[in-house]
């Protein structure tokens, strides 16, 4: 069995932006993750890698709307990697993740102080499925 899943906790590490394409909302934004660990000398090694997001549709109105840089963000996605031609003529590769689950980490404290001033988000049930998957339930998204 062939499967494409990725999994990553981290940190948005710039503001949302949010596009429309075929009718359909699009948010792309990029997750720093860390790694730390002990060297053979027992110094402390820590690592960042950037991942580029894209959610679709519903999902992305919610990522827009409640997510901010700076704030935690769980997600389950698919790895998605693509190429064009570069500025020199040479082909380019991109990975990406395809948002399909995310879920609310810890809240940046500039991302905290927002929302006092904003209303709580509660979704119409319409957006309650992932693009029309009965089986979706936003409170156990396996995380």
């Amino acid at each position: 069995m062939n499967q494409n899943i990725a999994i990553i906790v981290g940190r948005i590490t710039s503001e949302i932006k949010l596009t429309t394409v075929n009718d359909s909302q699009v948010a792309k934004f990029g997750v720093a993750t860390n790694k730390t660990w002990k060297d053979k000398g027992g110094n402390k090694q820590e690592k960042t890698t950037f991942h580029n997001i894209t959610a679709w549709g519903a999902k992305a109105d919610v990522i827009n709307k409640w997510f901010h840089k700076g704030d935690e963000i769980f997600i389950k996605g698919e790895i998605v990697n693509t190429s064009k031609e570069g500025e020199d003529g040479k082909k380019v590769y991109y990975s990406s993740i395809n948002l399909d689950e995310f879920d609310f980490g810890q809240k940046s404290s500039k991302s905290s102080a927002k929302e006092n001033n904003q209303d709580k988000y509660e979704a119409p049930i319409d957006e309650q499925s992932s693009e029309g998957n009965p089986d979706y339930d936003p409170d156990n998204l396996g995380f």
